[in-house]
């Protein structure tokens, strides 16, 4: 293993005259040099780079299929009769492969190995008409000389190659066609008009593969990596001279090598090298955590003021003038630009070290490059500008004068009609703000760890620092601690330590047994209930304007203490478990369409019971795999979802045996002593992780504690978790010929679905959470509230079926009402005609919609040929052939009709139609014969799109007056990233009392006007989570209490 360095290079001038005339040119056109001296050893690698051999605009031209058709064009003028019977497919063939024939005849230089080679006549009609005089001189130039043959016709002689050997020499003639070919077959690979007719001619193999072949790393350690890297990750890669797949040994050794070579930039390795640690395996986070301490303890004490001058090898003590600094500090400018960030934090930190407003000048006088600023706040240049301005609020180690300025740089380098304008503007005046600083001159002389936390500070709730990689957690803790219920429970609890000793829980458990609560769950809840307290009380009673949470009270918030462990886990990154995941009301999978079909196609049954993390990442919209999810009552104790599968295969004798000897794959229970090891975990910060996931377990946490506090208590205690966040469904089921079997079932959240293009309401996202649905061929079944929670939380499946994430927005209403999915009994209520109704216009406006659709086909795909009968009895069919007479104008779905007359126990009539009948249609399925069908079809689509208007608005009205059950948006989480394991989380907290939106952005709280805030979440795709409160008692269920005085 060698660690190489950059030891010098070269360049060299390149003369056209040498690029024409020059032989050793032409046979190795060297272009520079690079030299690396490895820095463990004398191991030492020259890498050349070279020109093309062959010129890229005699390569365009040879392939400008124009120029061959002229070409060809011209023969056929010239000599009419020897072009008269050529076929059409040869001119077609003729235009696509002048490269594919170039490279035949390289390739038969190439392999005639000593014996003569077949000479090339330019009389004949494949050279003449692709290549011509132009391609007769490129031939010349790579070495073909020209003679006349026995009917004295020009030809190209081959020249004769050296013998190959076990490697062709740099320099030699061989060497130039096998490069040149090497070349055209590259060019031939891009050529997609060549794809569907020939075979792949060559395996394009990159620069970065010959090298590592070269090297001897490719297969030994496949380094080669078509890994997706986000900005950040690639660029600490950079820092440390590593790959994208170096496994955790070789960041090491890469870490230990820069730093052994470069030790004044350890500081940034290590900064690297912990970022990409939060995505490995611990062991590496505890290196890290090592090196940090390690390098904490190694700091000298009492010279933090010497730090800046050292940094440009000052004597810190030294009466050196304040010119010669700024003189130095221009010369390590010019010298290391790529530094500029950390060359100007050091001036500044010495200008207010000797409060000299001249240095201060040079600091903030002068020009800041773009990317100095996008350096010196951690962010990528092409990121949107509200992204980089949310970035900028988690700095809090740089000077916010310094982070103003870079703000102002990025900002002067973008259009004023940039569309997160608006947004980075109102951010970066919060910053200004909070900077309290009148003066460039103040921000020297400021000291700001002296400063008392003012009135205004304290009126606003204080931020979490964020421990590395929690900003998901840190959201859901600052939303707990606004609802009553979760912050009067961890406040209230009778606490008590707990000794992690079975004899000591058992007896703290009383008379509940192990099998309602395990010890390892009674532990576990029970000391994140205590850290849960201890954070609350630090947000109660800080005077600063962040707080930190303990690692402990994280760690706990992740461990799932009842989740079996494996002495040998495999090595990849922690995710979410289907075991643990929080069920939900059965659906079927995410469609723009209605789901009352009668046509015999299966999808994928999204059930809302998949695990909650699948949310971002792992759930795809589609399956094959056709999931059917049993409720049925005598079942719901025992599983939460039953999954039909195909017969296994008959069971191995043997395996039983060989599971049991196997020991090392064998899961064990972790035992309270673990689960302690596990919460005492040192300050490594943690993996990104799902809020859903993260948030349910933290609830069901927090029940474990109230059934510990509450043991020997008589029985029917409350639970305040339950009773805050838990809402009832009722799964509505009917097979034919039975009665509605209703299901009730307990659940957190409900799923809201984001269009696959476009923006959809909430009401629209919430389609396949509770529209009715045919499961099978005999059942239907639909989704109904009995009772929503007070703090009723909906969460946003944002998965799509290619593993990225849908970031097409939903509209966020500030109100919600619940009144269209509530249950009833009565099927001829008001709100089950009004459901039905929906129904109704949700599967014609499919019809609609699939008619456009087909009219839209075929119009693209043909046209410029006329429409025939066949076309229009087609499109009309869609309306459904069964139709009876005067239908047209009746806007109820004939399936749903069918399917309900199946099931219905009483008939349920639908509201008459507004509209005047249409005339009938006849008996085929079609209106007639129309004497110009184009114009038929023209006026047929116009029809439809009347009827689709008049339909979505009569639906918009079908719940407009049912305002009973509403709540009020209270909160909401949202995500930044391309999926749950990456990115960023941070959520905004309506304060009702104060009337006020807050976005919490880890250390960062900060008011936004509510029109911000709305505009921001109705018109992006990153909320993720929402809570809404009951509208009517809001002040019962959540709040921001003021910190105590």
């Amino acid at each position: 293993m060698h660690h190489f360095l950059a030891a010098g290079a070269d360049d060299y001038t390149v003369s056209d005259d040498d690029q024409l005339y020059n032989q050793n040119f032409k046979l190795y056109p060297l272009k520079a040099a690079f030299r690396y001296q490895c820095s463990a050893c004398p191991q030492n690698i020259l890498l050349e780079i070279t020109l093309p051999r062959l010129n890229h605009e005699w390569i365009r031209i040879i392939s400008d299929e124009d120029r061959i058709i002229d070409r060809l064009r011209a023969a056929k003028e010239s000599d009419p009769q020897r072009y008269r019977d050529l076929p059409a497919s040869q001119e077609e063939r003729w235009r696509k492969t002048s490269l594919a024939t170039m490279n035949q005849y390289l390739k038969g230089v190439l392999e005639a190995e000593g014996q003569p080679s077949r000479r090339i006549s330019t009389r004949n009609k494949t050279f003449q008409v692709q290549f011509g005089d132009f391609g007769e001189n490129v031939f010349k130039y790579i070495g073909f000389t020209t003679e006349d043959n026995e009917q004295s016709e020009k030809c190209l002689v081959p020249p004769a190659l050296e013998p190959p050997t076990g490697g062709t020499s740099l320099g030699s003639l061989r060497a130039l066609f096998e490069d040149a070919r090497s070349e055209i077959q590259s060019c031939l690979e891009l050529q997609a008009t060549l794809k569907d007719s020939f075979p792949p001619l060559v395996v394009p193999i990159s620069a970065r593969e010959w090298l590592e072949t070269a090297l001897g790393l490719g297969q030994a350690n496949n380094y080669l990596t078509s890994m997706v890297l986000e900005n950040q990750e690639a660029a600490d890669l950079h820092i440390l001279g590593a790959t994208a797949d170096s496994d955790d040994g070789l960041l090491k050794y890469a870490y230990n090598r820069q730093v052994a070579t470069n030790p004044g930039q350890k500081d940034a390795y290590i900064e690297a090298l912990g970022r990409l640690a939060l995505h490995r395996e611990m062991n590496l986070q505890l290196f890290v955590f090592e090196q940090q301490e390690s390098q904490r303890k190694s700091a000298p004490t009492g010279d933090l003021r010497t730090k800046p001058y050292d940094y440009f090898n000052i004597d810190a003590n030294a009466n050196v003038p304040d010119s010669t600094i700024i003189e130095i500090y221009r010369a390590r400018k010019k010298g290391a630009p790529a530094h500029n960030s950390d060359h100007r934090i050091a001036l500044l930190n010495i200008a207010k070290d000797r409060r000299s407003p001249e240095i201060s000048n040079e600091v903030f006088g002068t020009k800041m490059e773009l990317a100095e600023a996008c350096k010196l706040l951690s962010v990528e240049p092409e990121w949107p500008l509200e992204s980089i301005a949310m970035m900028a609020e988690t700095i809090k180690d740089v000077d916010p004068g310094l982070v103003l300025m870079a703000l102002d740089t990025i900002s002067c380098s973008r259009p004023d009609d940039d569309p997160n304008r608006a947004s980075f503007e109102h951010i970066y005046e919060a910053l200004r703000a909070q900077a309290h600083v009148q003066s460039r001159s103040d921000s020297i002389t400021a000291d700001n760890s002296d400063l008392a936390v003012n009135d205004a500070s304290m009126a606003e709730p204080a931020g979490l620092k964020n421990l590395r990689n929690t900003c998901y957690l840190n959201s859901i803790l600052q939303y707990f601690y606004s609802v009553k219920a979760v912050r009067n429970l961890a406040l209230g609890l009778d606490q008590p330590e707990l000794v992690p000793s079975g004899e000591v829980v058992r007896s703290r458990l009383g008379n509940i047994s192990e099998s309602e609560l395990s010890l390892a769950k009674a532990y576990v809840g029970h000391e994140f209930s205590r850290e849960l307290s201890t954070l609350f009380r630090m947000l109660d009673e800080s005077r600063e304007s962040v707080v930190q949470p303990r690692q402990r009270l994280a760690n706990a918030a992740l461990l799932k203490p009842d989740q079996e462990r494996r002495p040998d886990p495999p090595s990849a990154a922690m995710g979410p478990s289907n075991n643990d995941a929080p069920p939900l009301p059965p659906r079927v999978g995410e469609s723009t369409e209605p789901k009352v079909t009668v046509d015999q196609v299966l999808e994928q049954s999204d059930t809302a019971s998949n695990v909650s993390s699948q949310t971002l990442v792992n759930q795809p919209e589609e399956d094959t795999t056709y999931v059917v999810v049993s409720k049925d009552a005598d079942k719901l104790d025992s599983a939460a979802m039953d999954v039909e599968m195909t017969e296994a295969p008959a069971a191995d004798p043997n395996a039983a045996a060989t599971n049991a000897n196997d020991t090392k794959a064998s899961p064990s229970r972790r035992t309270l002593e673990d689960l302690a090891e596990e919460l005492s975990k040192p300050n490594v910060g943690t993996e990104q992780m799902d809020v859903e996931e993260v948030l349910g377990n933290a609830m069901e946490l927090l029940q474990a504690a109230i059934k510990l506090s509450q043991s020997g208590t008589t029985e029917g205690a409350s639970d305040p978790i339950e009773d805050a966040f838990y809402s009832t469904f009722v799964d509505n089921r009917k097979t034919i010929n039975s009665n509605w079997e209703l299901t009730e079932k307990m659940e957190r959240w409900v799923a809201a679905y984001p269009a696959k293009s476009g923006t959809r309401d909430i009401y629209e996202a919430f389609t396949n959470s509770f529209d009715l649905e045919l499961i099978n061929d005999d059942r239907v079944s639909f989704t109904t509230i009995k009772r929503a929670a007070p703090n009723f939380h909906i969460c946003i499946q944002r998965a799509n079926n290619n593993g990225r994430k849908n970031d097409n927005p939903i509209a966020i209403p500030e109100t919600l009402y619940l009144d269209r999915y509530m249950h009833t009994d009565d099927i001829d209520s008001p709100l089950f005609k009004a459901k039905k109704r929906s129904w109704d216009i949700k599967a014609r406006l499919k019809d609609i919609d699939e008619a456009t659709t087909i009219q839209e086909l075929n119009s693209s795909g043909s046209k410029d040929e006329p429409i025939t009968m066949d076309d229009v009895d087609a499109f009309i069919m869609v309306e459904r052939p069964e139709m009876s007479e005067g239908s047209w104008s009746i806007v109820t779905d004939q399936a749903t009709e069918d399917v309900l007359a199946r099931y219905a126990s009483a008939d349920m009539d639908m509201p008459p139609p507004d509209s005047e009948p249409q005339p009938p249609c006849e008996a085929g399925g079609s209106m007639g014969t129309p004497e110009d069908p184009d114009s038929f079809c023209k006026e047929f689509s116009f029809e439809q799109a009347a009827q689709r208007e008049q339909l979505v608005a009569e639906h918009e009205e079908l719940f407009s007056g049912m305002k009973e059950v509403a709540y009020r948006l209270h909160a909401v989480i949202c995500h930044a990233g391309s999926g749950a394991s990456s990115g960023h989380y941070w959520v905004y907290i309506h304060d009702f009392d104060q009337n006020v939106w807050r976005r919490y952005n880890d250390q960062v709280v900060a008011v936004y006007p509510t029109d911000a805030v709305f505009r921001e979440l109705t018109t992006k795709g990153e909320p993720y989570f929402l809570s809404y409160v009951r509208a009517k008692d809001v002040a019962d269920h959540v709040s921001i209490p003021p910190r105590s005085r």
